[in-house]
């Protein structure tokens, strides 16, 4: 089975255009009845069983939204869908009250909503994403990429509001509650490049020299931190790659050349890591 088979696969089973989401999974070949298994309004709005809807089938949407993202600017030049899959992080960004939270996911019509809590690997690969399909090389509209510029701007400016010392740099549940898996600063050692990642694809994405400054506040802490990490016994899959991705679109960025030293160490550091672990 070839590359293109599996992603038509994938898109065909798990992403629903009602939302323009990708769900976790399915519990019945009924195309009708897929997601039959999504929580009800009621269930959403009280965070049964949880606030993050782990467990559900929605918890991932924007992990799932930014990894397609990220491999369609790569791979399958389909700016037609690559809209769509914009147009549902738009969802989880402006869906709610709080303009810029990055919602896991939305359940689907009559009546879409979310839970209350994100987390900061769900802002990660949202940002990403986006940030993929400003610099893709695809077939992609100025529209297109001034949404998905609009947006990382939007998400910037919610962490500057809520990553403060007074939440204990927490993004925070809509309902203002402290949120689980959501410090984006005085985090672990392998957490702590997301909150610069942000602001600097804020600044490239609008040009606004103030995101850069924001950036530069975090950054070198945040580097001498990777740097210097002994945490290694925390790292598995999903924070390495996020960890790649952070360093990734910070050094493509080219916007803070007198890291690039730094950040190079850090790839070669995470690299060796990845290797121990494939090979233990």
């Amino acid at each position: 089975m070839n590359t293109l088979t599996i992603w038509n696969g994938i898109k065909e089973q798990l992403f629903d255009s009602r939302v323009n989401l990708f769900y976790d999974y399915v519990t019945s070949h009924d195309r009708e009845q897929r997601f039959a298994h999504l929580p009800c309004a009621q269930e959403i709005e009280v965070d049964f069983p949880n606030p993050c809807g782990c467990g559900t089938g929605m918890e991932d949407c924007m992990l799932n939204a930014g990894s397609v993202l990220d491999i369609l600017c790569k791979l399958f030049p389909d700016p037609e869908f690559i809209a769509k899959i914009v147009k549902g992080i738009a969802l989880c960004c402006e869906g709610h009250h709080r303009s810029g939270f990055v919602a896991r996911g939305f359940s689907l019509p009559p009546e879409s909503r979310c839970y209350s809590n994100t987390s900061r690997d769900q802002l990660t690969l949202a940002v990403y994403g986006l940030w993929r399909v400003i610099h893709s090389s695809k077939d992609i509209s100025t529209e297109l990429r001034e949404e998905a510029s609009r947006l990382i701007e939007l998400i910037a400016c919610d962490c500057r509001k809520h990553i403060i010392p007074e939440t204990r740099y927490n993004l925070l549940r809509l309902d203002g509650k402290p949120a689980l898996a959501s410090e984006m600063w005085n985090c672990y050692d392998h957490e702590a490049l997301r909150l610069p990642m942000v602001y600097i694809a804020a600044f490239e994405a609008t040009g606004k020299g103030f995101y850069l400054d924001w950036a530069h506040e975090y950054l070198p802490v945040a580097l001498e931190k990777t740097l210097s990490s002994k945490e290694q016994h925390f790292w598995w899959h999903l924070p390495i790659t996020q960890m790649q991705l952070s360093i990734l679109l910070i050094a493509e960025s080219e916007c803070v050349s007198e890291y690039m030293t730094m950040l190079s160490l850090a790839m070669e550091k995470l690299s060796a890591v990845a290797a121990l672990l494939g090979t233990g």
